[in-house]
Order: C-alpha cells, then structure tokens, then sequence
C-alpha cells in the first residue's frame, strides 16, 4: 500500500503539530491517522485536504506549562504534560524504545488510542508525528487495575465463552455499559463469576476472536478493538519484538470478553476465507477506513490471508 499521496504524509501531517492528543473531554484526535489511512488506501490529493480542512476545527490547540522534565516517565499518566514530553522525546530519541514499550503495556490503562496513534506513526516514519503519537500515548497511560478473583481458572477460553453464554442474566445486566470494559470485568470477578486468571489463547487466535465478534456485531467498540490489535502489534514489531507482550494481549482479550457480554453473547461466526488483494477503495467513514487499514495490515503482519476476505467482506457490507 504505498500510492503516490503517501508522499504527501508528511506536509500534512506538519499542520497538526499545534494540536493536542485529545478534545473535546478527552475524545482522541484521529485526523493524523485517518489521513494517514486515506493515503495509504488511495486516496487522492483533494480528498486529503478536504479531510484536513473538515477535521482542524474539532481540535484543541496543545497547552504548553512550559514545565521542566528531566524524564519521560514524569509524564506518565498526566495530560497536561502531553507538550513538556513532546520536548523531552524530541530531544531524546535514545529514550522512545523504553517509552514505546510504557505504551503499549497499558491499552486498558489509557494508552489505547496512543497505541493506534504510535502504530500510524511508525509507519510514516515522521519524526515529530511520532514524537507527538509517543507524548500523547504516555500522558494518557495510567497503570492498568488489577481484576481481583478468587474463582477457579476455566481449562481455556472457549470453555469461558460457554460458561458465561449460558447465563441469560448477564446479557441484560451488561447489555447497557457502553464503554468502561475494565469496569464490566470488575464487577464480574467480584461476583465471582469470572476466574482470577485468563486462560491462554494465543494472540493471532485471539486477534481472530475479536474480528469474528465484530463480523457477528458490527459493533463501534469491537472496531476499535481489532484497530488496536492491528496496532499493537505494528508497535510490537518496530521494537524488533515477534508478538505482542503476554499483558497487553491479555488486555485486549479481556477487552473482547467484555465486548461480548455487553453486546449480548452473540455467537461468533468463523473466520473469513481466504481471498485475493482486490483494488482498494477508501470506505466512507473514518473509522470504516481504519478498519480497513488495520485489516490489511494485519494480512501482512500475521502473515494470514484470511485477513484479506475480511477485508473483502468490509468493501462490500
């Protein structure tokens, strides 16, 4: 996926640097990735910048404290320290590898999006946009809750789904928490009705799980969480490593979970087949063209051209 307007990356890419990581209540600021999927599905010159212009006033300018910091870690978990550690990684290149790492271990801890945002980074190979993906993913990374229990482990994750699925209760007891996943978890190991520990799965399997419960739901949350394996592992690779870390995987697996009680326990349906690259086309949405993005990518990462007869199946819904 490299057409000519990728090239065009950067210059637009330079217009956001005044911008902060987030607005409007934290909402995050995904016009640098949206462009940057745009280009890389094709889209044309115009449409860039008409993404630019109908995105730029949505944005909060980035507040500068002017504070000092003598370490990225200073910053952990403090929005308002989003620009001083703009500063400090700028100056500090040396210092990203530790501090990509702080961010991709905390997805549920703040950073998920700061995740997405590093991954498209990386990608583009933009300094200053990765130092602003970088800042942004720390000042938002805050240390993941612990999900206490005293229930005994399931043997695996399937036989989990098939516990939780017979009891009805817990569709229409979670059927209305739109958003705070660590919270549904919470409340499900208090009650004892979920195991103190994940069974394994391993992380291509798990990245499967999520795509199927968003084919079964079409659901914005489940979208969101199969662009953040798709990143997640994107950043996992720039760090030279073959996987995502055991804790972040097991983040986003508990994150699926969560995603299936609330959206009803549908059954998830199998993986796609696979199928050949077709002509790409960007999709309406932002987030549909993200997804897309995502999808694709992940038929290079894991090497699986099932991805690509999902993202067949995206082009044409």
């Amino acid at each position: 996926m490299n057409p000519p307007t990728l090239s065009l990356l950067p210059g637009l890419l330079s217009s956001l640097y005044p911008y902060a990581g987030s607005h409007h209540q934290g909402l995050s600021n995904h016009l640098p990735m949206v462009l940057h999927a745009r280009a890389a599905l094709g889209a044309d010159a115009d449409t860039l910048q008409a993404c630019l212009q109908a995105g730029l006033p949505r944005l909060a300018p980035l507040h500068d404290d002017m504070r000092p910091i003598g370490h990225w870690q200073e910053g952990v978990g403090d929005p308002d320290a989003e620009a001083a550690l703009r500063r400090y990684l700028a100056a500090q290149p040396d210092s990203w590898p530790q501090a990509m790492h702080a961010v991709l271990a905390q997805p549920l801890g703040g950073s998920f999006h700061g995740v997405i945002r590093l991954a498209y980074a990386l990608r583009a190979g933009v300094h200053d946009e990765t130092v602003a993906a970088l800042a942004y993913g720390l000042a938002c990374a805050r240390s993941q809750p612990v999900l206490a229990g005293t229930a005994p482990p399931c043997a695996t994750l399937d036989a989990l789904y098939q516990r939780l699925a017979g009891w009805q209760p817990l569709a229409s007891r979670y059927g209305l928490i739109a958003e705070d996943i660590v919270d549904v978890l919470q409340q499900l190991h208090a009650s004892g009705q979920l195991p103190a520990h994940w069974p394994p799965e391993p992380a291509a399997q798990a990245r499967w799980r999520a795509a199927r419960l968003y084919l079964a739901t079409r659901d914005f949350d489940v979208l969101h969480l199969l662009t953040g394996w798709q990143a997640a592992l994107s950043v996992a690779r720039a760090l030279g490593l073959a996987e995502v870390p055991v804790a972040t995987a097991r983040q986003l697996q508990a994150a699926t979970l969560a995603l299936w009680l609330r959206c009803g326990q549908p059954a998830l349906p199998p993986p796609c087949e696979p199928a050949a690259l077709m002509p790409l086309q960007p999709l309406p949405g932002d987030h549909d063209c993200k997804l897309l993005f995502s999808v694709l990518q992940l038929a290079a990462l894991d090497d699986d051209a099932r991805w690509l007869g999902l993202a067949a199946s995206l082009q044409g819904q």
